[in-house]
């Protein structure tokens, strides 16, 4: 009876999802958030990974201890 049950709603979930996919419309991506994305991670990854490297610091470019 479970394994019914889990192929019945599996059958509708998929069934769901394929009518939703095709009403999708396609955007593109806000160039606003792609440039602030970016700029977060040049500040918070990019600028220390590149210090540690300059600085000869392994543990704080891979963010741990070996």
């Amino acid at each position: 009876m479970k394994a019914a049950a889990l192929v019945l709603a599996l059958l509708v979930a998929i069934q769901a999802g394929a009518d939703e996919a095709r009403s999708r419309v396609r955007r593109k991506p806000d160039l606003r958030y792609v440039v602030s994305g970016a700029v977060l991670l040049g500040i918070f990854y990019l600028l220390p990974l590149a210090l540690a490297i300059r600085y000869e610091e392994g543990e704080l470019a891979i963010g741990g201890r070996l």
